[in-house]
């Protein structure tokens, strides 16, 4: 009866390693990253191709956007999507450009000179990137007059990024 009791458990102990190891690998795979990050003030007069510092961040899962310099950094090769949206005042503009792979990918324009109201704009895209590759919102030509960091009190131009 021993040796059957020895036989179970020692078949127990390789079950136990084989399902932790098995855990290990699945939580290798399923890492994702993702990243939220607001203005900590409005921007006024940015120069063209000036970096937008989207320097509040309240997510950032698997550390791949720094605040700091305003860039994500593509951690492994895959699809990623990224949002953006910028409130502009009246009668200023504020045209952004999303940067990947080193090229121009899509451009969001808040066109606010001819009216007296407020403005708000957002796209999204889809990127293909690959380990180290870089992405980020710069100002497009020279429509960087005014970008709104809040709407009475909330968050209301942002950039957000995961992987899919």
């Amino acid at each position: 009866m021993s040796r059957y009791i020895s036989d179970f458990e020692s078949k127990m102990t390789k079950l136990k390693q084989d399902n932790e190891n098995e855990l290990n690998e699945m939580k290798k795979v399923s890492k994702k990253y993702a990243f939220f990050a607001t203005l900590s003030s409005s921007k006024n007069n940015l120069p063209a191709n000036t970096v937008v510092m989207f320097d509040t961040v309240s997510l950032n899962e698997g550390d791949a956007y720094d605040g700091t310099t305003g860039t994500f950094t593509c951690p492994e090769d895959g699809l990623y999507h990224f949002s953006w949206t910028t409130v502009s005042d009246s009668g200023k503009d504020f045209s952004s450009v999303l940067v990947a792979n080193d090229r121009k990918i899509a451009v969001n324009v808040v066109d606010s000179d001819s009216v007296s109201d407020y403005m708000t704009g957002t796209s999204n895209v889809i990127v293909r990137m690959m380990k180290g590759q870089k992405a980020w919102i710069a100002v497009q030509g020279s429509d960087g007059k005014h970008l709104f960091k809040d709407w009475n009190g909330p968050p209301c131009s942002m950039f957000s990024g995961f992987q899919l």
